[in-house]
């Protein structure tokens, strides 16, 4: 008898839990949708919030790269426009201007040395 009593608790136990975790799940799902409201004006899923701040995410670190990408574009051609301007200048001064390093101001000094572009004589560049 008292296995029967037994068995019949943990099977009250076993529904009690269960009614808990779907209690607080609702609950979660609830907390989630108010969220998403609040961020999107939308109602979204659990996942779709999850999707949405991840693309919110994504989308910021897309810009992040582009702006990246463009401002490696751009410095080497700033680096010869303000050699063209002061001939005597230094690489760590360029470095300075444009707003990077020492050290990829060389880079950008060597390719156009190599095409002929320009010519280096100490610290003096003269664009030919």
């Amino acid at each position: 008898m008292a296995d029967l009593e037994s068995k019949a608790r943990m099977k009250q136990i076993d529904v009690e839990a269960t009614e808990k975790r779907y209690g607080l799940q609702k609950a979660r799902d609830l907390e989630q949708d108010i969220r998403a409201i609040e961020i999107g004006g939308a109602l979204y899923g659990a996942g779709d919030v999850e999707i949405a701040n991840s693309t919110v995410l994504n989308s910021s670190l897309d810009q992040a790269n582009r702006k990246r990408q463009r401002s490696k574009q751009e410095a080497p051609d700033k680096t010869l426009e303000i050699v063209s301007a002061n001939p005597t200048i230094t690489p760590p001064e360029i470095a300075d201007m444009i707003g990077k390093s020492r050290q990829p101001v060389y880079g950008y000094l060597d390719e156009p040395e190599a095409a002929g572009r320009l010519h280096r004589n100490g610290s003096l560049r003269v664009i030919q």
